[in-house]
């Protein structure tokens, strides 16, 4: 292998990474019950209790934290993303799996044993 092919793979895998999670991009809905508040999409309200979610290219903002998205694995006939977390909140960092699912209102989440569906903010 040439150097040129070598460096053109490293920017193929790097493009293809960030192109898999800026798909699930968006600012969504950070009530649980779904209902719409005051706080629920309000980018100024994000990272508090109630305040939106927002997935910005290779980070997932939650409440209080974020997590570091990498390894993006395609599911095969499913229109989701498999990867491998990084995740920092209130001083601590751990690792696990995320499981981005779409659905026609948002985005389903899967992490650590629960699933969530997050509406789109209008």
């Amino acid at each position: 292998m040439t150097m040129k092919t070598v460096c053109t793979a490293v920017v193929f895998v790097g493009i293809s990474s960030v192109a898999y999670s800026q798909s699930f991009d968006g600012v969504y809905n950070g009530s649980f019950d779904g209902s719409v508040t005051a706080m629920s999409c309000n980018l100024d309200f994000q990272g508090m209790d109630g305040g939106p979610f927002v997935i910005k290219g290779n980070t997932f903002f939650a409440v209080e934290g974020q997590c570091d998205l990498a390894n993006p694995t395609k599911l095969r006939g499913i229109d989701g993303r498999l990867f491998d977390a990084t995740c920092y909140s209130e001083g601590m960092e751990d690792t696990s799996r995320i499981l981005f699912l779409r659905d026609p209102e948002g985005i389903v989440i899967h992490h650590r044993g629960q699933t969530q569906l997050f509406r789109n903010c209008k």
